[in-house]
């Protein structure tokens, strides 16, 4: 109990957790592109509405709104859950094919390094060096744990390479924060597999 008080002290709570998921299905509903389209790199979802967060978090009002979303969601699903394995984080990483503004902003809101990682290696030699896979300012220590941070995971693809490469150099990983949680395709099983949590506020195409 004391170790999760401890874990978001200081971490800004600007949202009602009473009626968060609903404040948060309603500003979802205002980001939409109301088409049919196809998602997913390797398999291909067909979808008959987008939710363009990645888009709309270019604008820094839009971006900064939705980081202080997911640091009250973090703050009370750690106090007031046993969903997060362990509440305690060293830095936050988002996939750079995913919403890295969004991530950068949810940094800076929990005083953490920010961290990105890359889609492909960024150089052939020094495989040891985890700048191969990251953009990082400062390298975090080996031990270190990272929380995954991104505005929804879809097929789960981009989150399962970032958990590989945190653990390929030493890093620790158990738990991933998303705004919202498309339910046709079956991340949360992926990642439940590779003992990660996945934290959503709100799920979303459920047909």
């Amino acid at each position: 109990m004391y170790k999760r008080k401890n874990a978001i002290v200081g971490v800004p709570r600007d949202y009602d957790k009473e009626n968060l998921k609903e404040d948060v299905e309603k500003k979802l509903n205002e980001l939409i592109i109301d088409k049919n389209v196809s998602v997913g790199k390797t398999r291909k979802t067909e979808l008959n509405y987008y939710i363009d967060l990645i888009g709309y978090s270019c604008k820094e009002e839009c971006a900064q709104s939705y980081a202080r979303i997911l640091t009250s969601y973090w703050a009370d699903i750690v106090e007031n859950t046993q969903n997060v394995k362990d509440p305690v984080i060293d830095f936050v990483v988002t996939p750079k094919g995913g919403s890295p503004i969004l991530g950068y902003e949810f940094a800076k809101l929990m005083n953490k390094p920010f961290v990105l990682h890359e889609e492909n290696a960024r150089f052939d030699s020094e495989k040891d060096d985890m700048r191969r896979w990251f953009d990082c300012a400062g390298i975090p220590p080996k031990g270190a744990k990272a929380l995954i941070v991104d505005d929804s995971t879809t097929g789960g693809r981009m989150v399962l390479s970032v958990i590989e490469h945190l653990r390929e150099y030493g890093y620790s990983v158990s738990e991933c924060l998303v705004v919202f949680e498309p339910k046709n395709k079956d991340a949360r099983r992926k990642l439940s597999d590779k003992e990660v949590n996945l934290n959503s506020i709100v799920e979303t195409h459920n047909k």
